[in-house]
C-alpha cells in the first residue's frame, strides 16, 4: 500500500480494514479529521495553532487520563522532593496541574496561570471533541442501512465519551475554582454540569458493558482474573472492564471534589496493592503490618470485594 503522506496512509488503512465502499468512504475521512484533532490537542497541546514551549503539564492527554494513588504519589515526589536529593519515582501517567492542588497556592496553579496556560486547552478540547462527536453522529445517521452498524456505534460512542470526558474535566477545574473562592460550588453551573455528564456517560458505558461480545474462549481466563485471591495488578477482580463501565477515575475526581477530607487523603479510593506491582518481600511485610495495625492501611491494602465508587473508601 503506497501513500504520499502518513495522513493518506492512515485513511487508506482504515478503508482497507473496514472494506469501505464509495458510500462509506466518508468514515475514513471523518476518522482522519478526528485523529488530527486529537493529535494536536492530546499529544501536542496545540490550541488555535499555537503549541506550548514546554509540554509537561500542557498536553491534553494528561488531563483526560485518569489517575489513582500510585500515579499521584510519583507526581508528589516530582513536585515537592528536590531533584538533587536523588529520590524519585517514575511517573506512570503524563504529569499535569492536578485539580486537587489547583488554586491553593499561587506557586503551583493560580487563577491567572490557569486562565492563561490551562483553561484554553481544556476549553478547546471540550469544543473540538464535541464537534467531532456531533459530526460522527450525523455521519452514522446518514449511513443507516449501509452496513457497519457495530463499527459506527463504536465510533459514535467513542467520540461522545471522549467529548464527555473533555467537558467533564473542564467543568471539574471550574468547580474547583468556585470552591476555593468559598462559593457554594454545588449551586454553580460547573457542578451541575459534572452531575449531568456523569449520568449521560454512565448510560453509554453501562449499555456497552451489557453488549460486550465476550468470546467463549476468553471466559475461563477472565473468570480467573476475577477469582478471589488471584494475584493480579489490575481491577479485574472486581469484574471485567470494571474501571471503564463504572467511570471509576471520573468518580474518584468527583468524590475528591465533593466529599470533605478526600482531598487530603493521598490513598483515597486506592485499588492497587504495591506487592502486586513490585512483588518484593519487604512490601508484602508492610502490607501485612498495615492490615493488622491500620497504619497506612489504605495505601497498602485494597477492598476485598467490589467497592462502592459513589461513596468512596
Amino acid at each position: 500500500m503506497e501513500a504520499a503522506t502518513t495522513a493518506e496512509a492512515f485513511q487508506k488503512i482504515i478503508s482497507h480494514t473496514l472494506r469501505l465502499t464509495n458510500r462509506t468512504q466518508a468514515i475514513a475521512a471523518q476518522l482522519l479529521t478526528i485523529a488530527k484533532h486529537q493529535h494536536e490537542l492530546l499529544i501536542n497541546g496545540t490550541v488555535n495553532g499555537v503549541s506550548p514551549s514546554k509540554l509537561e503539564k500542557r498536553t491534553g492527554i494528561a488531563y483526560l487520563a485518569g489517575v489513582e494513588t500510585y500515579d499521584e504519589i510519583p507526581m508528589w515526589f516530582r513536585e515537592y522532593v528536590p531533584r538533587f536529593i536523588g529520590v524519585s519515582i517514575p511517573l506512570t501517567q503524563p504529569n499535569k496541574f492536578r485539580e486537587d492542588w489547583a488554586f491553593k497556592s499561587s506557586l503551583y496553579l493560580s487563577e491567572g496561570k490557569y486562565n492563561k496556560e490551562l483553561k484554553p486547552l481544556l476549553t478547546s478540547m471540550a469544543k473540538v471533541f464535541q464537534d467531532d462527536a456531533t459530526s460522527m453522529r450525523a455521519l452514522a445517521a446518514n449511513l443507516t442501512g449501509a452496513g457497519l452498524t457495530a463499527e459506527l456505534r463504536d465510533f459514535t460512542d467513542g467520540t461522545q465519551l471522549t467529548s464527555n470526558r473533555a467537558n467533564f474535566v473542564m467543568n471539574l477545574y471550574e468547580a474547583r475554582l468556585s470552591r476555593v473562592k468559598n462559593k457554594d460550588f454545588k449551586k454553580e453551573q460547573a457542578y451541575l454540569n459534572l452531575q449531568n455528564i456523569l449520568a449521560t456517560s454512565l448510560q453509554i458505558t453501562q449499555r456497552r458493558k451489557n453488549s460486550i461480545p465476550l468470546q467463549p474462549a476468553h471466559r475461563p481466563l477472565i473468570a480467573g482474573w476475577e477469582a478471589p485471591g488471584y494475584d493480579n495488578p489490575t481491577d479485574y477482580h472486581y469484574g471485567y472492564t470494571w474501571t471503564a463501565y463504572n467511570l471509576f477515575y471520573w468518580k474518584r475526581e468527583f468524590n475528591k471534589l465533593t466529599i470533605p477530607g478526600a482531598d487530603d487523603f493521598t490513598c483515597y479510593m486506592n485499588t492497587v496493592k504495591p506487592s502486586e506491582i513490585v512483588g518484593q518481600a519487604i512490601i508484602r511485610k508492610i502490607e501485612k503490618l498495615a492490615l493488622g495495625t491500620g497504619v497506612a492501611k489504605s495505601c497498602f491494602t485494597i477492598p476485598s470485594s467490589e467497592p462502592n465508587v459513589d461513596l468512596g473508601w
